[in-house]
């Protein structure tokens, strides 16, 4: 098995850096202010809220999840196809 194929070193396996730019690019400028209805960004960032738990790089994993849980209401309550 080379270490391309081995699941430690998987490219696509989260982490850290892929929590944080999905915060970032959502939160530039402000996307989710000029889009308020954008039920999918809400969406991804509660998937990154709970990867940073996931990953163990949230400071506060308590209010890492209920910040996800918050943004994943916001998510279904403007596209109930996310739920």
């Amino acid at each position: 098995m080379n270490s391309l194929s081995s699941p430690t070193t998987r490219p696509d396996k989260p982490t850290k850096v892929h929590s944080q730019a999905a915060g970032y690019l959502l939160n530039w400028p402000g996307l989710l202010a000029m889009e308020p209805d954008w039920g999918e960004g809400y969406y991804i960032l509660s998937e990154a809220q709970s990867m940073e738990v996931w990953l163990g790089t949230s400071k506060s994993p308590k209010e890492s999840l209920d910040e996800a849980i918050a943004l994943s209401e916001k998510a279904v309550s403007l596209d109930d196809s996310l739920s």
